[in-house]
């Protein structure tokens, strides 16, 4: 099967999410933030009790840093699809019983199924995980519903699903 598509940064974005939510670390992502609030909270009302103490600085600066790591996430997720050169452009998939191939503009792979580990899908992208830092993102918004079940099903039989 051969497919032509390409990665916008919303599919990268989307592409992104969908790591981050199969992750062991996805919990962290959701706690810092209100771990950053809460220590905002209690050094507000410290300073409000006791009064402002230059020792409140460095909580201060950990508490807003926490509670931007979203806005932060966000941000690199943009720089990264901005600086990488294998998403974008057009890429080609061919995938048959030994694998798969990706074409890009500045680069082209083949690998075989046992080089993957899992792979996630959810309704937006496709992950194939190599490692637990490395993935390559097939966006479905540019697939045709059979090439989705075609894809899905050669995914499930080769690579097997995450948990």
């Amino acid at each position: 099967m051969h497919i032509d598509y390409e990665i916008s940064e919303q599919d990268y974005t989307n592409g992104q999410r969908l790591a981050l939510k199969k992750s062991s670390a996805r919990w962290s992502r959701a706690a810092v933030p209100w771990i950053g609030l809460m220590v905002l909270v209690g050094i507000a009302y410290k300073g409000i009790t006791e009064g402002f103490a230059w020792n409140f600085l460095p909580g201060t600066g950990l508490g807003l840093l926490f509670l931007s790591l979203p806005v932060i996430t966000k941000w690199s997720i943009h720089n990264a699809y901005a600086r990488s050169t294998n998403v974008n452009g057009r890429i080609s998939l061919d995938v048959d019983d030994q694998g798969v191939r990706f074409q890009g503009p500045t680069s082209s792979t083949q690998a075989a199924w046992a080089h993957f580990s899992r792979f996630s899908e959810d309704k937006n992208s496709f992950l194939l995980s190599q490692s637990s830092r490395t993935s390559t993102i097939i966006p479905k918004r540019q697939l045709s519903p059979e090439q989705i079940t075609a894809l899905h099903d050669q995914f499930t039989r080769y690579i097997g699903r995450s948990t």
